[in-house]
């Protein structure tokens, strides 16, 4: 059940940066098309792959890793990505860089004081030492390099427009 959360909050975290950075970054808003259904259907499918991958590790210790590396934030990543992208803010790549890893963060923070609550309110027990949850935060860490350094060389080298004349 957790799991499904998760990815329903993935999805609905394209939709929010979607609208969020055209307003972040002052530029013009675009109204959701055919490439916004698009990048839906790729992170859907992506998540898929990545689940599969991580469900057939036999090892539990490694599949969690697989799982916060890739489906938490590289994912995310991605999702910083194809809205750059999609909705055609205009930033160079070392921001992106900066940008996408510090949401990736801060989203896996987030998880993680999330499983916290849960598991404090005895919902479900994620873990059974602190460091289940160090090694989540590398992994989270390692995700949001390898899909910053993966993705900001694909954002063009323009000055992001200010909304400033």
């Amino acid at each position: 059940m957790f799991l499904l959360l998760q990815m329903a909050a993935i999805l609905i975290s394209y939709v929010v940066l979607y609208f969020a950075f055209p307003w972040f970054f002052r530029t013009s808003q675009r109204v959701p098309g055919q490439q916004f259904l698009r990048s839906l259907f790729t992170i859907v499918v992506l998540m898929a792959i990545i689940l599969a991958i991580a469900f057939n590790v036999p090892n539990d210790f490694w599949a969690n890793r697989i799982q916060h590396a890739f489906l938490g934030a590289f994912i995310m990543s991605f999702i910083c990505f194809r809205a750059v992208k999609d909705t055609g803010v205009s930033i160079d790549p070392i921001r992106f860089f900066l940008i996408s890893g510090m949401l990736v963060t801060t989203l896996g923070v987030t998880g993680e004081m999330l499983e916290f609550f849960f598991h404090s309110l005895g919902y479900h027990v994620f873990s059974y030492s602190i460091e289940d949850t160090w090694w989540d935060l590398l992994s989270n860490a390692v995700g949001a390099t390898i899909g910053g350094l993966l993705f900001a060389p694909f954002i063009p080298l323009e000055k992001a427009d200010s909304g400033v004349e």
